[in-house]
């Protein structure tokens, strides 16, 4: 089912699918009375927040409806859909990395067009700093990764192992903080920690998406980056839905003193998508090897900042590198900076 968004600023909007039209986020402190209602079952369960499937006769619309009117409800909202936005999937003092200056050249490299060489004398990041990456997981065992990432959390799969499922994670995160360690490339603030988070994989995307998550798996995301004392969330992702809930989450963190960086999209539009137009949140678009707008970036007032986002070459999943395009790559870039300046 596809749930119509009405739009707060008066343009109209694109539609999100939902997970499943009988999965609900709904705010109340009365997840029992909301099961025995509704003949609910409880899937998941955070704060005052539950996620709940309903069985029902009434269609999602119905239901939402009745929901809403329950004065145990603050509100209610489908789980929607969010994906990953990375175009292709081709299979970056001085560093001595080997493919640093290679990729440099090429403009492919993770520190391309930035003069990283002069800010890399001032500082390089700091330990002390947790840049948590919301995405598909981090090859940890990656040999430009290692010893970069903490103990993260899956989201996606309800365990403890965030490891990297699809490679679009441990691109992100060798952008950001790549090991300057003779090895491969550098990244950004190499001096940074990753927090590896995965909402992000295959299986319940929308249109043959390669990748995707649910809005309830984003939102106990970023309450566990908050609780491990993040001080930046990379969020490579999007959804054309203005989400009540999502927008809590991320006022949450800003509220927290968190740099919340995400992706514009990728369908060369003006249309606003989400969390990256939210107020307080560093939208990012793509720019190419001539500093032009990406053929496919998002453009328009979602857009505060832009960033490299074409053949981007950086770490993936089983000891490799290559090439990624697209918003995805650009929000590391601004993540990577606001790392290497906290």
């Amino acid at each position: 089912v596809q749930f119509d968004v009405s739009d707060r600023l008066g343009e109209p909007q694109l539609v999100a699918q939902a997970i499943d039209d009988s999965e609900f986020i709904v705010y109340t402190n009365h997840t029992a009375q909301l099961e025995q209602d509704f003949s609910a079952n409880l899937l998941q369960a955070e704060g005052d927040r539950a996620l709940l499937k309903v069985s029902s006769h009434l269609g999602a619309k119905e239901l939402v409806r009745q929901l809403s009117q329950k004065s145990y409800v603050e509100y209610v909202e489908p789980n929607v859909v969010l994906e990953g936005e990375n175009v292709g999937f081709k299979t970056q003092f001085v560093p001595t990395d080997p493919l640093y200056k290679s990729k440099l050249r090429s403009g492919q490299s993770a520190s391309y067009p930035l003069e990283m060489i002069q800010a890399w004398d001032l500082g390089q990041g700091s330990e002390r700093v947790t840049v948590a990456v919301i995405d598909t997981g981090v090859d940890t065992t990656h040999p430009d990764l290692q010893g970069q990432v903490l103990a993260g959390k899956d989201f996606r799969d309800s365990d403890e192992d965030p490891s990297d499922s699809l490679g679009h994670g441990s691109h992100v995160a060798g952008i950001i903080a790549a090991a300057m360690n003779s090895i491969g490339i550098v990244g950004l603030a190499p001096k940074v920690k990753i927090l590896s988070l995965r909402i992000l994989g295959p299986g319940i995307c929308p249109q043959n998406s390669p990748m995707c998550g649910s809005s309830s798996a984003l939102l106990n995301a970023v309450d566990f980056a908050i609780q491990k004392g993040a001080k930046v969330l990379n969020l490579s992702l999007s959804t054309p839905t203005l989400n009540d809930s999502i927008s809590a989450a991320i006022n949450k963190a800003l509220a927290q003193g968190i740099v919340v960086v995400a992706a514009a999209g990728n369908d060369n539009t003006t249309r606003p998508y989400y969390p990256a137009s939210l107020s307080g949140v560093i939208g990012v678009g793509a720019i190419d090897v001539n500093k032009q707008k990406a053929s496919f970036s998002n453009y328009g007032s979602g857009v505060d900042v832009a960033a490299p986002g074409m053949s981007i070459y950086a770490t993936l999943r089983f000891n490799t590198y290559g090439n990624l395009s697209g918003t995805s790559m650009s929000t590391p870039y601004v993540t990577g900076l606001a790392g290497l300046i906290i």
